[in-house]
């Protein structure tokens, strides 16, 4: 079994692979610029087709976006008869990138085994479409690294891609009225948002697993910010299994999944990042305690949540 994205990598596809016992495959390597768009996509489409007739896989989990992924493996489903499901991120629905494509999206999407979304919110959007949905929250971290006793006090850690629902810029807003504290942003940042930055703003590039590893382990507080209403933050599901204060945004999607252990703000307001935040450390021990918690329940859901695809992923690779 296969877990295709065509990205550089992804936590979730990560995860949901190991869960399943299957492959994560990362098809597209580099920015994506309309310069760079046609020439990347048609390689993608390429090492999709050589990993397929290589493995032969009895069943294939694809990441969306993007939609031209799911049209080249809706063909290759035909050719080579694999199962294929669509682990369909908050994107699909609420992305401008991707709106031109998403009626198409949701009509070819019905040829497939199976919809994969992170939350009920869109479940209840796309299941009013007539589609069968399975509801997987991101896999919990496994094997983590003893957890020090003492973070970083005042160190803020903002993983970041610096997309289009990213509050960058309110960020530093709440940086630069936060001179005590030294907030980190990991990613390879614009030119433009290292310019603007405060002294007290850190950007460490792109970072191998085990450096985010240990940025998650120094930090004392992490942000897991969006502007879009029904986007999951994979931040968020870091930050709950290492233990640490979370601050992220007050949407009903995040508020439903972190109940009381965690900090929500509005993430368009510079001044309510900057309070959010000051209030996460002042009560630190409190808020890992109700994150660790909330941790155990969220492992048990899962289990309840994934064991239909098990069973389903079971039955296509035994034929």
């Amino acid at each position: 079994m296969l877990v295709i994205s065509w990205a550089a990598q992804h936590g979730r596809s990560a995860s949901l692979a190991a869960e399943l016992g299957g492959r994560d495959v990362y098809l597209m390597k580099g920015i994506l610029n309309r310069r760079t768009a046609v020439f990347r996509y048609l390689r993608a489409t390429y090492l999709s087709h050589r990993e397929i007739r290589k493995t032969r896989p009895g069943a294939v989990i694809l990441m969306l976006p993007p939609f031209p992924a799911l049209v080249v493996l809706l063909c290759l489903a035909r050719i080579y008869g694999f199962e294929l499901y669509l682990d369909c991120h908050s994107g699909v629905f609420n992305d401008p990138k991707w709106e031109w494509a998403r009626r198409p999206t949701l009509a070819l999407a019905k040829l497939s085994c199976g919809v994969i979304v992170t939350n009920r919110e869109l479940e209840a959007e796309i299941r009013e479409r007539g589609f069968q949905v399975l509801v997987i929250d991101d896999p919990p971290l496994r094997s983590l690294p003893a957890r020090p006793r003492d973070s970083e006090f005042g160190t803020v850690l903002f993983p970041c891609s610096y997309s289009s629902d990213e509050p960058v810029d309110q960020v530093q807003d709440a940086a630069r009225k936060s001179p005590s504290l030294r907030f980190i942003l990991t990613g390879d940042a614009p030119p433009g948002v290292v310019k603007q930055a405060p002294r007290n703003v850190f950007f460490t590039g792109w970072l191998t697993a085990e450096q985010y590893s240990e940025s998650l382990i120094n930090a004392q507080v992490v942000l897991a910010l969006t502007i879009r209403p029904l986007t999951m933050q994979r931040a968020g599901y870091e930050a709950m299994a290492y233990g640490k204060a979370l601050v992220t945004a007050e949407s009903t999607v995040l508020q439903s999944y972190f109940q009381d252990a965690a900090v929500y703000v509005n993430p368009m307001s510079g001044e309510s990042i900057r309070e959010g935040i000051l209030k996460a450390v002042r009560n630190a021990q409190h808020y890992e305690r109700e994150i660790l918690r909330l941790y155990e329940k969220k492992c048990e859901i899962f289990e309840r949540q994934i064991d239909p695809l098990r069973r389903r992923l079971a039955q296509s690779t035994s034929v």
